[in-house]
């Protein structure tokens, strides 16, 4: 009296493939706008402007270290 294996339950509802297919392209398009709209707010930052790493103006004493000349 065991069902028979692969065998649907008349009883158990099934959903319609055509809804899975609309629920992938909308989590599909969600992804793009989410993508869309970060991409819009790392644009919208102000860039930093590189800078000198080094500045030879400013003396730098560095411990244990002296000065030849």
């Amino acid at each position: 009296m065991s069902p028979v294996p692969n065998e649907a339950d008349p009883e158990v509802p099934r959903m319609d493939p055509r809804i899975l297919i609309f629920l992938l392209y909308v989590m599909i398009l969600h992804e793009l706008v989410s993508g869309w709209m970060e991409y819009q707010k790392q644009i919208a930052k102000p860039k930093k402007q590189a800078g000198p790493v080094w500045s030879s103006r400013l003396p730098i004493n560095i411990p244990g270290r002296e000065k030849r000349g």
